[in-house]
């Protein structure tokens, strides 16, 4: 298990964990489904429901405080947006059918 900064609480889930929580997440779902990220880190959750899940339609936004971490090239497009921002300051317009997240391993 990576830790990054422990001042933000940073802890990278590995791709084993990652790929278990997006089939728990896709479970049930529906065309148009709107997932949540609140902290996508490195984004694994993201691209290993890409991955996974390539022909379906759903829509993922992710928020970030760090903005060394977010990678731009994949939020490219209308299914996909990036808030850089604390998830506390985050007001989003839309309702979201899923949220995923790591599990906490480092009291914050």
């Amino acid at each position: 298990m990576k830790i990054n900064d422990e001042n933000l609480g940073q802890v990278f889930t590995s791709k084993p964990v990652a790929s278990l929580m997006a089939k728990l997440v896709m479970e049930g779902s529906l065309p148009g489904m709107e997932i949540l990220d609140p902290c996508i880190g490195d984004n694994i959750f993201f691209k290993t429901l890409s991955e996974q899940y390539s022909g379906s339609k759903i829509s993922m936004t992710g928020v970030e405080i760090d903005s060394a971490l977010i990678d731009k090239t994949f939020f490219k497009g209308k299914d996909r947006k990036v808030f850089n921002k604390n998830f506390f300051e985050f007001s989003p317009k839309t309702q979201f059918d899923r949220i995923i997240i790591n599990p906490p391993y480092v009291r914050h």
